[in-house]
């Protein structure tokens, strides 16, 4: 069975429209994320409305956290902090409770999924060349899907798949171009997708919603 994995969509509507829209496109019908729909973009309401809609399976992010409790602001950066005490103002009633409901990790057959990691699944930075041999045996399952970084990465270690989908909203591998994941759960053959979108449009956004002008300018640079 072929799933799309996304994560860290970050407000960005319009990364994410034109993401599903490519998912669909391939067939693909199975979608789950691995946390952070809010945060830093200018629509955040709308883009948990979409992840609602298209039945999303999804784990909970540190900005999902601190968006919906505004506890932890001093864990993130400045630019987060305003980011968050915005979108807080900004989401519904019914978008905060549902984000407040999300597990911190989840399991969906043989894939293990979390924000940062098993031992740390809100906080924890997992980047590509660190020693992943005690996440293994935490997770505990065939395949471990972790976000957080926003840099894309699929490796295997000892048995285990490990993937990173990168960023759909604000991607900083030095590419501005969406990032998701498709996966065969059965062959465990998974690719990284790159997909294009209006950044000058998200860029508007931002700078219109009263947010601060590096989160729009970085997405150019995909940093």
């Amino acid at each position: 069975m072929k799933v799309a994995i996304i994560a860290d969509i970050h407000g960005n509507l319009d990364a994410l429209k034109v993401v599903i829209e490519d998912i669909r496109g391939r067939g693909i019908k199975d979608i789950v994320c691995a946390g952070d729909i809010v945060g830093y973009g200018p629509e955040p309401d709308k883009c948990v409305e979409l992840i609602r809609k298209n039945l999303v399976t999804c784990v909970r992010g540190n900005h999902e956290q601190v968006a919906v409790t505004l506890d932890d602001l001093d864990r993130v950066t400045n630019d987060a902090k305003d980011s968050l005490i915005w979108t807080n103002k900004q989401l519904s009633f019914q978008n905060k409770q549902y984000l407040k409901d999300l597990p911190i990790t989840k399991k969906i057959g043989n894939i293990f999924m979390v924000h940062g990691s098993p031992f740390d699944p809100l906080y924890e930075y997992v980047y590509e060349d660190d020693d992943m041999s005690y996440f293994i045996r935490s997770a505990d399952s065939e395949i471990l899907v972790m976000a957080h970084t926003h840099v894309p990465y699929i490796k295997m270690v000892k048995k285990t798949l490990i993937i990173n989908p990168g960023s759909v909203g604000q991607p900083r591998d030095n590419l501005p171009e969406a990032s998701y994941c498709i996966l065969d759960t059965e062959t465990r053959k998974a690719i990284i997708i790159r997909v294009p979108y209006d950044i000058n449009a998200v860029e508007k956004k931002i700078n219109k919603a009263g947010l601060p002008k590096h989160l729009g300018s970085r997405l150019h640079f995909g940093k």
